[in-house]
């Protein structure tokens, strides 16, 4: 049953992304943005925690998850324990790199493309 749960919240959240991505002129960077903000201001009022009680990893693992880890690491940091905020940083981080060579790995392989369809 808890699959079904966590198919169906991250399901839905997908689907409200996407929804929002096809009928806003809003790019992704912005609609990860607001998700973050949705997620902390839900946190804030304790939406989050009932959702990802039922939903588990299918909704931790969203950006509306990642704000509530957030929201809830600096809470952490208020009380003077650093670990939580820490371990999300570093995480940032390391995706943050992991981005950055993906990028890096794409403009080698296809530099020909970028080139050539430049150049039309």
């Amino acid at each position: 049953m808890m699959f079904l749960q966590a198919f169906l919240v991250g399901g839905l959240l997908c689907a409200v992304f996407q929804v929002a991505l096809m009928y806003t002129d809003l790019g992704v960077p912005k609609l990860l943005i607001i998700g973050l903000a949705v997620g902390g201001i839900c946190t804030a009022f304790g939406l989050c925690d009932i959702v990802a009680a039922f939903g588990g990893a299918g909704f931790s693992v969203m950006v509306v998850g990642a704000a509530q880890a957030i929201f809830n690491s600096i809470i952490a940091l208020f009380g003077g324990v650093w670990i939580p905020i820490c371990v999300v940083i570093s995480i940032f981080a390391v995706l943050t790199l992991f981005g950055l060579f993906a990028g890096f790995a794409y403009r080698a392989i296809h530099k020909n493309d970028v080139v050539a369809s430049s150049e039309a």
